[in-house]
C-alpha cells in the first residue's frame, strides 16, 4: 500500500522532494518488480501502482525501476497460442478474481506509462492562487 498512497500523494500536488515521498520511493526501490519462478512474487497491483510512483518521482528511482519492470513484463509475455499470444499469465494476488484479462490489462498499463504521463508533470501543475 505504499506505493498507492505515495501516488495519492504526488496526485494530489506533493512535492517529489517531500521527505515522506522519497521515503516512500527508496522503499519501493528495495523491492523491485521480479517474476520468479512459479510465480512466486508476482504482484500486478503493486507493479503498476509503483511503477507510477517510480516514473513520477523520476531521478534515480525510475532509473533504476524502468528497465527491470520492462524487461520483466516483456519478457513474461506471452508468444503464442494465439488465444493467448501477447498477455500474461493471470498469477499472483489479484489474479484469482480477474484472471488473464487483468494480468494483461494491468502489464500494458505498466508498459505504457512511458507514454501517458511526463515525468514530474504532476508538479507543473497551476498553483491555486
Amino acid at each position: 500500500m505504499t506505493a498507492v498512497g505515495a501516488l495519492s500523494r504526488l496526485f494530489m500536488g506533493w512535492k517529489r522532494s517531500d521527505p515522506l515521498l522519497a521515503g516512500a520511493a527508496h522503499y519501493l526501490a528495495g523491492t523491485p518488480p521480479r517474476w520468479e519462478a512459479g510465480g512466486d512474487g508476482v504482484d500486478f497491483y503493486y507493479w503498476y501502482y509503483a511503477t507510477l510512483v517510480m516514473f513520477m518521482m523520476g531521478g534515480e528511482h525510475w532509473r533504476s525501476w524502468s528497465p527491470a519492470m520492462r524487461d520483466m513484463l516483456v519478457e513474461r509475455q506471452r508468444k503464442g497460442p494465439p488465444q493467448v499470444d501477447g498477455s500474461w499469465d493471470p498469477l499472483g494476488p489479484w489474479c484469482d478474481r480477474g484472471g488473464r484479462v487483468f494480468s494483461t490489462a494491468i502489464g500494458a498499463l505498466c508498459l505504457e506509462v512511458y507514454y501517458r504521463y511526463l515525468p514530474g508533470g504532476w508538479d507543473m501543475r497551476p498553483t491555486a492562487r
